[in-house]
């Protein structure tokens, strides 16, 4: 198989912090966002640890980025034709190395 490289056309940056994924969120995530935010604040604040926090803050963050990148028309092609059951050329990536760069 040859590789493709998936392009995305080009979205705000979205910083990690609760304003900013609230504001990048689509209006029927932004309650969810908020209930598992609060309720993230409320355990840290009942174990000293920022962990759950950290977590949800992460987990929305990329739900957010997600939500505010289109695809290019080359890659939504791929999309089809993998939900159709197609072969699609592919390429090895180390997601490591991609999470670094986020």
């Amino acid at each position: 198989m040859t590789g493709q490289a998936i392009r995305t056309d080009s979205a705000p940056r979205i910083e990690k912090v609760p304003e900013s994924i609230w504001s990048a969120l689509p209006r029927d995530l932004k309650d969810r966002f908020l209930s598992e935010y609060r309720q993230g604040l409320r355990e840290a604040g009942e174990s000293l640890r920022l962990d759950p926090v950290n977590e949800i803050i992460e987990k929305w963050w990329r739900r957010a980025v997600l939500a505010n990148h289109r695809l290019s028309a080359e890659t939504m092609d791929v999309v089809h034709r993998l939900r159709a059951g197609e072969e699609v050329d592919t390429v090895p990536a180390d997601l490591d190395e991609l999470r670094r760069r986020t």
